[in-house]
Formats: structure tokens, C-alpha cells, sequence
């Protein structure tokens, strides 16, 4: 028999936990560790590291890992906290306005994009990019550059969100700053149109010749992956790639898991109508680009036994046309 008020009182000390979360020692810990096995792994540019932050937070501060610097300014207080990172990421501490951090909905994701004043203005000296997010909302007030930011939340609080579905190395840090290394191969400039999927028809061709050559679906999903290859399923494949090599090397045990999975979904979709429910299923899953993307991984993994031939070939195709011949 549950007892009244039990459920009130356990949500609102849940709220309050997000609330007021203080980063602890462990998670910055932790995401520093993360942070050098991406940069000792060498699955990532060294010139996208370079100039990358990857910041995390709590209800009051933002804390920023960088190769770079930043410095105090008439509007916020910025402090550097000792680093034992082995890679020349440093740990730069200012207090936030509250955008971020204190409600649970900030804690259980991670994306390639933060902007920040707090950030933005404290950067000394820092490269900055074209800002992306100016094509989709246009309307709104923002500047036209802006620092590669990765936002990720802190290990204890996301971990208590997503109850250990996600590893926090290979699909949070590994996935995201792959996303920035994607972004610095489009290499969309302000005043260009926004790419397409593809740069050109002769890459989109070279792609799915690739991906139609596969021997490990039957006809009929292929034809659904290609179908449902959308701008946004290569956006994620993009940096599923990289974390799919990450979980190989660093979890096995989920690597192992995820493998035990696929086999586990090609056995009950070999045959289009012996198991009508499980296939609609699968269908239905590909308009959700994250399937799409990590579907097509599988195919690259197929040809490209190799990673570095594998992301040779997808930078092959997604790089711009202008990139490409100088």
C-alpha cells in the first residue's frame, strides 16, 4: 500500500536535488579523465581539440576545459582549479546567470552547442566560428561567431537521469566533440547556403554505392536505411563513428552488447514478412535520425574494416567540393 504523499515528497526532493546539485570532485574528475582518453586516443583532429571547450555545470557555476585560456572581466569572476590532466586541458571556474543547471531537464543530455556570455566574453584570445544556430532561428538576437562549446553534465547527475543506458565516455564526451569535428569539416562560412546532407550528386552517389554494396542486411532494409538517410541521420553518423571505435577500445562489455543486439534484430527482420509487428517496428525507428545513422555506421564498419580507411571514406564525402580541391 503506498502511503499518501510519499510520491509528493520523493519528487520534490528530486526536484530539489537538480536544483541546488553541486558539481563534486568526481565529476570533474571524471570528465577530465574523459577528456585526455579522447585526446590520447586519436580518434579526433588534434586542431579541433585545440580549440575546443568542453564545459560542464551545476545550479551556480560553469566549469571549462580547455587548452586555452580565460580571464576575469568587469562582469564576471573567472578562477583556474588545479588540473592533474596529462593533455593540456586546463579547468577554469565562473559563476552563471541561471540559464543552465537547475532544473533536471539540464542533466540528462549533452550537446555540441552552449552559448554562454559567461563563456563568450571570458575567452582570451580565442578562435571563434561561424554560428550555426543563426540558419534555423534567424529572428533571434545573435552574433554571427562564437566558440566551439561542448556542454556536458555532470557524471553523478546524469547517470542518475539515464541509470547507466548511455556510458558517459563513449556516447557523451567521445559523441559530442565528434559532433564539432563534423561541423569543422562542413566548414560553412557566413553568407553560404546550409549543406544538404551531401556537398555534391557525385558524393551522394560515391555514399550509397558504399552503402548498397552491404552484405549484412537483406535488400529490403537497405533500401529503408537509404530511404530514411536523411541530413539529419548522417549529422549523428558523423559522430557515431567515432563513439562506436570509443566503446571498442574503452567498454567492451557494452561494445559486446551492443553487437549482441544487432545480431539479435537482423535474425527477426531477415525475412520482410515472416514478423510483420517487428518489422513495422523497424521501420517506424528510422525516423529517428540516431537509428538511421548508427544503421549506416554498421555498413561503413562492413566495408571499412579499418577505422581510419572508414573515416577517410566519410570525410571523402561530406567534405565541400572547394575544401577538397585546395
Amino acid at each position: 500500500m503506498e502511503i499518501p504523499g510519499r510520491q509528493e515528497n520523493t519528487l520534490e526532493s528530486e526536484a530539489k536535488y537538480f536544483e541546488s546539485y553541486e558539481a563534486k570532485p568526481s565529476d570533474l574528475e571524471t570528465l577530465r579523465q574523459g577528456i585526455d582518453t579522447v585526446v590520447d586516443s586519436k580518434l579526433l583532429e588534434e586542431e579541433v581539440l585545440d580549440n575546443i571547450r568542453v564545459v560542464t555545470y551545476d545550479s551556480k557555476s560553469l566549469y571549462i576545459f580547455t587548452r586555452g585560456e580565460h580571464a576575469a572581466n568587469e562582469s564576471f569572476v573567472v578562477e583556474e582549479i588545479p588540473s592533474t590532466g596529462k593533455t593540456g586541458f586546463k579547468i577554469f571556474k565562473t559563476t552563471h546567470r541561471g540559464l543552465i543547471g537547475r532544473d533536471k531537464e539540464n542533466y540528462g543530455y549533452a550537446r555540441a552547442w552552449l552559448l554562454c556570455e559567461e563563456i563568450e566574453t571570458t575567452a582570451v584570445n580565442a578562435r571563434k566560428f561561424p554560428n550555426e544556430n543563426i540558419l534555423y532561428q534567424p529572428e533571434l538576437p545573435q552574433p554571427t561567431e562564437i566558440l566551439d562549446v561542448v556542454s556536458v553534465p555532470p557524471e553523478e547527475p546524469y547517470n542518475k537521469i539515464q541509470k547507466g543506458w548511455y556510458n558517459y565516455l563513449t556516447d557523451v564526451v567521445f559523441h559530442e566533440t565528434g559532433h564539432i569535428e563534423q561541423r569543422r569539416l562542413d566548414n560553412w562560412q557566413i553568407g553560404e547556403e546550409k549543406v544538404e546532407t551531401f556537398p555534391s550528386e557525385e558524393q551522394k552517389k560515391k555514399f550509397f554505392s558504399v552503402i548498397g554494396q552491404t552484405r549484412i542486411f537483406p535488400q529490403w532494409m537497405v533500401s529503408q536505411i537509404i530511404g530514411n538517410t536523411t541530413n539529419g541521420a548522417i549529422d549523428e553518423m558523423y559522430p557515431m563513428l567515432i563513439d562506436r571505435e570509443a566503446a571498442k577500445r574503452y567498454d567492451k562489455t557494452k561494445f559486446d552488447n551492443e553487437n549482441a543486439s544487432f545480431q539479435d534484430m537482423l535474425t527477426n527482420l531477415q525475412d520482410e514478412s515472416t514478423n510483420p509487428e517487428y518489422t513495422e517496428w523497424f521501420k517506424n525507428s528510422l525516423m529517428w535520425k540516431h537509428t538511421t545513422g548508427r544503421l549506416l555506421v554498421r555498413v561503413l564498419e562492413e566495408q571499412f574494416p579499418d577505422f581510419g580507411e572508414r573515416k577517410q571514406f566519410v570525410r571523402s564525402v561530406l567534405e565541400r567540393k572547394s575544401k577538397i580541391s585546395s
